[in-house]
C-alpha cells in the first residue's frame, strides 16, 4: 500500500520529530495532530501542525478529514490524564458508551482507540513501519555483555516486567542482585530509572528489563529506548538494559551504542 500522506498523532519524547523526519526524507507529505501538555518539541511547527487537548477526538477527526488523510501513525509517549483533566467531548463520550469501556488500563483503551479510528476509516500504522530498521535486533548494541550472574537477574527482571504487563501496570521492571527495586507505573520508565538509583546497593549497578505487555496494541504504544533511556541509566549508576528484539523500537541507536560503549553499560537485545 503506497502512502502519500501520513498524519502523525504526537506525544511526547523525540519519536515525532524524527517520525516526521523520516517521512519527509522518504517523499511523504506529513501533517501533525499535537497533543497539549503532552508533546514537548516546538520543532514539530516546522510541519503543517495543529495543537488539539486529548478529549477534542471529533475535532481531530474533523481536522484529519480536512487534510485528506487516511494513514496514521501515533508516535511518543502520552501521560494518561484523570477522565476529569480528559474532558473528552460529547462525540467521544458516546463511543465509550457503545463500546462499554470502562476506565481501566491503557491496553482496554487503547484498542478501543485503534477499532474507534478504523471504523472511522483510518488506517492505523506502527512507527517501525516508516523508520527503516528501527526496530530492535537481537544481541548487544555495543561492547559490554552482562555477566553470568547478572543473566540471572535479567531472567527474573523479564519474568516480573511480564506480570506487571500482563496486568496492564507497566512495560519495565528494575532488578539487582535478586531483589527487584522497582516496577514501572503511571509515571514511566524514565521516572523508574531515577526512583530506583538511590535504591541500588553497592556493587553492580542495577539492570532495567522493558518488554512488551503480551496484550500490548503494538500500533500505537510499543516499547521505546533511545538516548535518553541511556542516559539516565549511565546518570544514575546502572548496569545495563535488556530489551525484546523485533518488539522494541530502537532510536538514535548509533549515538546509544557509543554512549554504552564509552560508559560500561550493556544494552542487550533479547529473544523470546
Amino acid at each position: 500500500m503506497k502512502i502519500e500522506k501520513i498524519g502523525i498523532i504526537a506525544g511526547g519524547g523525540a519519536l515525532p520529530e524524527k517520525l516526521a523526519n523520516a517521512c519527509k526524507n522518504d517523499g511523504k507529505e506529513v501533517f501533525i495532530i499535537a497533543l497539549e501538555d503532552q508533546s514537548t518539541s516546538r520543532k514539530m511547527e516546522d510541519y503543517p501542525c495543529e495543537w488539539i487537548k486529548m478529549g477534542q477526538v471529533k475535532y481531530g477527526i474533523d481536522i484529519l478529514r480536512r487534510e485528506g488523510i487516511e494513514h496514521l501513525v501515533f508516535a511518543g509517549p502520552v501521560r494518561r490524564p484523570s477522565l476529569r483533566e480528559l474532558k473528552l467531548d460529547s462525540w467521544a463520550m458516546s463511543k465509550v458508551i457503545k463500546l462499554g469501556l470502562r476506565w481501566l488500563g491503557d491496553d482496554s483503551i487503547l484498542s478501543a482507540l485503534v477499532k474507534t479510528l478504523e471504523e472511522e476509516g483510518f488506517h492505523i500504522h506502527g512507527p517501525e513501519k516508516l523508520l527503516a530498521n528501527s526496530l530492535c535486533k537481537a544481541g548487544p548494541y555495543g561492547k559490554h555483555l552482562p555477566t553470568e550472574v547478572q543473566w540471572e537477574d535479567i531472567k527474573h527482571g523479564i519474568k516480573i516486567a511480564r506480570g506487571i504487563g500482563k496486568l496492564d501496570i507497566g512495560q519495565s521492571v528494575v532488578v539487582q542482585q535478586g531483589i527487584v527495586l522497582g516496577v514501572e507505573g503511571i509515571d514511566g520508565t524514565d521516572a523508574l530509572i531515577r526512583r530506583c538509583g538511590p535504591l541500588q546497593r553497592s556493587g553492580k549497578g542495577a539492570i532495567l528489563a522493558k518488554t512488551c505487555k503480551p496484550q500490548q496494541e503494538r500500533r500505537i504504544d510499543l516499547p521505546t529506548i533511545g538516548l535518553r533511556t541511556v542516559s539516565a541509566l549511565v546518570k544514575n549508576g546502572f548496569s545495563g538494559v535488556v530489551i525484546e528484539a523485533n518488539k522494541t523500537l530502537v532510536l538514535d541507536e548509533e549515538a546509544l551504542t557509543a554512549l554504552a560503549n564509552e560508559s560500561g553499560l550493556f544494552v542487550y537485545g533479547i529473544e523470546q
